[in-house]
């Protein structure tokens, strides 16, 4: 009976992690369509969500010591490159945490 509980438990977090990319996703393609009047096929839409949540997964993200890695880039409004910066996080208690100390520090990096 434990192992059912925790494979239902795992499977909500699963639908979760999905659910948010997706709505993730779904906001960016209407930024895209606002801003930059680019309108994305729907099929696509939600297969790159898929392709994001695998790739944030497997980010600069060590599950057996908990170390992380981030890169930060700077670019123009024409997308321009103007900076980047790799940073190590060493330990941190998840990818959210990871990704929130992340923003922090892009934000701070701004503030430069």
């Amino acid at each position: 009976m434990a192992w059912f509980e925790g494979q239902r438990k795992s499977d909500v977090k699963i639908k979760m992690e999905e659910a948010i990319m997706i709505l993730w996703i779904l906001w960016e393609a209407k930024n895209n369509l606002c801003w930059n009047n680019k309108q994305n096929v729907s099929a696509a839409t939600l297969y790159r969500a898929k392709k994001e949540l695998e790739e944030w997964k497997n980010a600069s993200y060590d599950i057996n010591t908990d170390l992380a890695g981030i890169g930060m880039v700077l670019h123009d409004h024409l997308v321009q490159f103007i900076a980047g910066k790799p940073l190590f996080l060493g330990c941190v208690a998840s990818l959210l945490l990871a990704e929130i100390i992340g923003v922090r520090e892009a934000l701070s990096w701004l503030k430069e």
